[in-house]
């Protein structure tokens, strides 16, 4: 019973440690943090959020709704994807900038 219970910690600790070492391997072959200068969310950052954000401020300094949107693929319902990306009281801060400076 005990010598299960020790397979089965190591099992776990192998479960565990395997997939992080790959992690930091494939982090240092390909310069990201803490190995290098490039981060995992620059590409978020810059393919998806910004137009994200942007949008958000046309909502209020410009005719666009907050319901629905044309700048979905041909048209959607914009409120799941809101609730989902931009109804945090912080995104306000946003307004505060340009869109070149977001």
């Amino acid at each position: 019973m005990l010598a299960d219970r020790r397979h089965q910690s190591w099992n776990y600790f192998f479960a565990f440690f395997i997939p992080v070492l790959l992690s930091m391997a494939a982090f240092a072959v390909m310069g990201i943090l803490p190995f290098g200068s490039k981060s995992l969310l620059i590409i978020d950052m810059n393919n998806q959020y910004t137009d994200f954000f942007s949008y958000f401020k046309t909502i209020f300094t410009q005719n666009n709704d907050f319901f629905y949107s044309f700048s979905l693929n041909l048209g959607g319902n914009f409120i799941g994807f809101s609730g989902y990306y931009l109804l945090s009281p912080f995104n306000f801060l946003f307004l505060l900038f340009s869109n070149e400076n977001l």
